[in-house]
């Protein structure tokens, strides 16, 4: 897939990504505070529009959500370095367009002095980086 930058990308400092279950692509943007998903038929080429944003404000302000992972559920676990916490948004294939949705559940005062990636074990049936 080719990215053309422009004047507001997309993918800004890209640092961590996960598939969903139905094979979208959700990435945390450091540098722009956002998460964006692109859907599975958007991946192939181009410059796609994000199918979901997630805004800053999702993020405690200056957030910096730098892990993602999906749990057993298909609830969407954001850890923001910036907060120092773990956030969870519980149906994020409703999202659509750019919107601050609030997380349903926060752990806070994890310490996150360097970037903070999140795996859960055992993954998400039919998560496509799993199938066998």
């Amino acid at each position: 897939m080719t990215i053309i930058a422009n004047a507001t990308p997309s993918l800004f400092a890209p640092v961590g990504l996960a598939f969903d279950a139905s094979g979208g692509l959700w990435v945390a943007n450091y540098t722009s505070n956002t998460v964006v998903r692109y859907d599975a038929a958007q991946l192939s080429s181009g410059s796609p529009t994000p199918a979901a944003t997630i805004t800053s404000g999702s993020f405690a302000g200056a957030g910096h959500p730098v892990g993602l992972a999906f749990d057993s559920s298909g609830a969407l676990w954001v850890a923001s370095k910036a907060a120092h916490d773990l956030r969870r948004f519980t149906n994020p294939s409703a999202l659509s367009g750019s919107l601050t949705p609030t997380p349903d559940t926060i752990i806070s005062s994890v310490p996150t002095t360097d970037a903070m990636l999140l795996a859960f074990s055992p993954p998400a049936n039919g998560v496509p980086i799993n199938t066998p």
